[in-house]
């Protein structure tokens, strides 16, 4: 791979050693990935393992869907879609900030299915319009909601219960006046 090119590969910036490591009398061995509350985090912090983890729960979910979906009344699929799906994707959906477009599209590849289903249209027709008309988010758009929904909760927190300053007993953060 040419160290200079970019694109979907990713360039690795720590080189994780392919042996065990001696730490005191204990040796540790090196694993390709570790999952911390439900994330998977590689070694090169790409988190190709989370989203290989995340497209293979999801589209397993979406096959078990498709098979009883001739059983459930259209309102109980969008529901159990929205529930088992979108939870899915937006569980920790912050470390998805940042990715490059082709992580980005195959996370959108899930959402783009199960509004498939949920509409019942076929491989072919475009997504946009029955995106837009369920009031669902693109997966991009909706890591930008999560991240700006919680700087908001900060912000607020911190202006309702500011740290004072030491030496002027004025709070550091200011709430704006409401009109």
């Amino acid at each position: 791979m040419n160290p200079k090119s970019i694109g979907c590969q990713g360039l690795r910036r720590h080189h994780i050693p392919g042996r065990h490591i001696r730490v005191g009398h204990d040796s540790v061995h090196p694993v390709q990935s570790a999952r911390d509350l439900g994330v998977y985090v590689d070694g090169a912090m790409t988190m190709r393992a989370h989203i290989n983890h995340v497209l293979s729960s999801c589209y397993g979910t979406l096959r078990q869907l498709r098979s009883i979906k001739r059983s459930l009344p259209s309102h109980a699929l969008n529901t159990l879609v929205t529930s088992l799906i979108h939870s899915r994707l937006d569980y920790c959906n912050v470390v998805f900030a940042g990715l490059p477009a082709c992580d980005v599209q195959r996370l959108q590849s899930i959402l783009n299915t199960a509004i498939r289903l949920v509409a019942g249209s076929s491989r072919r027709d475009h997504v946009t319009s029955l995106l837009r008309d369920r009031h669902w988010l693109p997966v991009k758009q909706r890591v930008e909601y999560t991240s700006c929904v919680r700087l908001f909760i900060v912000v607020c927190t911190a202006t309702h219960h500011p740290t004072w300053s030491t030496s002027s007993r004025r709070p550091l953060l200011q709430a704006p006046e409401l009109v």
